[in-house]
């Protein structure tokens, strides 16, 4: 007896592809999910996202991805 082949199993199934979202300086992966970013929004005083934080590295970016401040393992740094 032959069995049919399910056309939707989990295993025929083609992965979802992971959308990469990198930051300019360290490279890391910046995307979560859809809706969700791992970016830290910087807020003005009028209440406006302007800029935006690397987790990872701490480089500063406007929202066109401009380079505002760079703190990556090569600035130094001291311990306080």
């Amino acid at each position: 007896m032959i069995k049919p082949k399910r056309k939707y199993l989990d295993t025929q199934r083609g992965k979802k592809s992971k959308k990469y979202d990198g930051c300019p300086i360290c490279k890391k992966d910046l995307y979560f999910d859809e809706v969700t970013t791992r970016r830290i929004g910087i807020i003005s005083e009028n209440g406006q996202v302007n800029e935006w934080k690397c987790p990872f590295c701490k480089s500063e970016f406007d929202l066109d991805n401009n380079i505002l401040y760079i703190y990556g393992s090569e600035s130094n740094s001291g311990i306080a």
